[in-house]
């Protein structure tokens, strides 16, 4: 969501915005903000190229080009 990170850090029970991002960081393995921007640049590529992120175990099922039979 669109919501700052210190209103997600208070949300979760936080009160310090450090300890929030670097326990954070070494969970994700990236700062809060670099994660929401890694989320947006997922995003804007599932837009841009949808193929991309159908999973492996449904095109084993129904291969590319077998669109018709997943409906």
């Amino acid at each position: 969501q669109n919501r700052q990170v210190t209103e997600v850090c208070a949300a979760v029970g936080f009160e310090s915005l450090g300890s929030f991002s670097l326990l954070f960081k070494k969970q994700i393995g990236f700062s809060p903000a670099g994660f929401r921007t890694r989320a947006k640049e997922k995003k804007q590529m599932q837009q841009e190229q949808p193929r991309a992120f159908v999973p492996h175990c449904f095109l084993n099922t129904y291969g590319p080009g077998r669109q018709d039979d997943a409906i």
